[in-house]
């Protein structure tokens, strides 16, 4: 995120007023202080502006190209552009050709200005890292909300970060905090946390012990035999702040907001939105906690708040069990038939399944290109594809080959000029760290809230 100068080049300064929001020193002459802020000749009182790709939400038009973003006000708020992981503050990196140079102020030996460099000759420009930019102490800390674990008596488990324990640490039974069932655990008394990002169990903890679950230790199990698997009660949300940076797959033009000029062009204007979300049971909800926790529906929530004057209608025409032979089936009646601007489709984890019980590969892939062709000719709505994540590696009907039925969803993506979220590689980049249990609600091919919520920023990656 980089905090930039305003169209006529005031140089501001952030810092922190005594109520938590955002105030700003400025050098331009237009500028006067008053009591009740910052005011501006010609545009009013400044509450805080970080240049983002398009000047929204400020008093300057959005640029053509630009992405509409929501500016968060005080330190306590969460840009929904990025989610919880995302700071909110940074120093200037300023690489526009509009200036005559780049700037990065936090290089490895210092600040780095290159006189005449125009390496951002259109929207794209160019990454923080690519100039030079280290962060080094001014590196604003990222953070994870509600990150999902199981605990195995008194072994250790594995964060997705090292925390920065001088910072607050939060571990509950729910995703979402303060519900009636919320049990709130101890340091000391319930865990053992170290800054390696280690987690463990005390003896006598309240947490309780996945050790107990009835596939724990299975292998090649049958989910059939087990009456009542599933890992829900077993999983522990853990909030906290890390210093390493969460390195998401690299955006794909490609596959982006400019797959989506009629969807972008609607929401712009303030027009409806019709969404309808098709796929398997993963897209049908299982297992979010609640229906406002889909990655689907928190997408559209974001969506809202970006662009308020527009009306986003959702719409789940998911079926659990499904895989692209049943979408073809069901495609009529679940997207045709609701009349969809935007139509996200996720198949894959049924296909992927062992020969006999899923689809083999060439075949999903063809299945995808139909769905494409059909939806498009019955009602001209634009498509977003994305991937699935590997389900339990212990699972006996997986064939575990998830990988290629991700990297065929690109290809038909690519090749029939889809936008495209790579929820495959956004939940390997997470789950680097962690047991395929941390994050599978049924211990299967289930995400958990937390699962959802990195499907969620796989969507927000397309960039709409």
């Amino acid at each position: 995120m980089n905090l930039n100068s305003s169209p006529n080049n005031q140089n501001l300064a952030a810092f922190r007023a005594a109520d938590g929001s955002l105030a700003w020193s400025s050098q331009n002459e237009n500028v006067t202080h008053t009591a009740q802020g910052m005011y501006e000749s010609g545009y009013g009182y400044v509450l805080g502006y970080n240049y983002l790709g398009g000047h929204a939400n400020t008093p300057w038009p959005l640029l053509s190209g630009g992405q509409p973003w929501f500016s968060p006000q005080k330190l306590t708020e969460v840009s929904t552009n990025i989610g919880p992981t995302s700071p909110l503050l940074t120093d200037m990196n300023d690489w526009s050709p509009g200036y005559g140079g780049s700037v990065v102020p936090h290089g490895s030996g210092g600040a780095v200005q290159t006189a005449g460099d125009f390496s951002n000759p259109d929207a794209n420009g160019a990454a923080s890292t690519a100039l030079g930019a280290t962060g080094g102490s001014h590196h604003a800390l990222e953070r994870q909300t509600g990150e999902s674990v199981v605990l195995v008596r008194e072994a250790p488990a594995n964060l997705a970060f090292a925390p920065v324990l001088s910072e607050p640490v939060a571990i509950r039974s729910t995703y979402r905090d303060g519900l009636p069932q919320t049990t709130h655990y101890q340091p000391g008394q319930d865990y053992l946390l170290d800054a390696s990002g280690e987690i463990r169990r005390t003896r006598g903890s309240r947490i309780p012990d996945f050790g107990t679950n009835i596939l724990y230790g299975k292998e090649d199990f049958r989910h059939d035999q087990f009456p009542g698997f599933g890992n829900g009660r077993f999983f522990v949300y853990v909030d906290y702040a890390h210093r390493e940076r969460w390195e998401r797959p690299p955006a794909n033009a490609d596959f982006g907001v400019a797959r989506l000029p009629r969807t972008r062009q609607k929401l712009q204007a303030g027009a409806v939105v019709r969404l309808v979300a098709f796929g398997d049971s993963i897209t049908a909800g299982g297992e979010a906690s609640e229906p406002g926790l889909i990655f689907w529906e928190r997408w559209g929530a974001a969506l809202r708040l970006k662009y308020p004057r527009a009306t986003i209608e959702t719409t789940n025409g998911a079926t659990g069990g499904d895989a692209t032979v049943q979408g073809l089936q069901r495609v009529q009646e679940k997207v045709l038939q609701q009349k969809p601007d935007l139509v996200l489709i996720g198949f894959g984890m049924n296909d992927h399944n062992r020969e006999g019980y899923g689809v083999p590969l060439d075949k999903f892939a063809a299945n995808l290109r139909t769905l494409i062709s059909r939806i498009r000719a019955g009602t001209g709505a634009e498509i977003v594809l994305f991937s699935a994540f590997p389900p339990n590696p212990k699972w006996h009907f997986g064939s575990h080959n998830m990988q290629a039925y991700a990297e065929a969803t690109e290809r038909v993506a690519r090749e029939e000029h889809c936008a495209f979220a790579d929820v495959y590689h956004y939940w390997m980049s997470l789950a680097a760290r962690k047991k395929p249990e941390d994050l599978l609600a049924n211990n299967i091919n289930h995400p958990n809230d937390y699962g959802h919520w990195i499907y969620f920023q796989a969507l927000q990656g397309i960039g709409l």
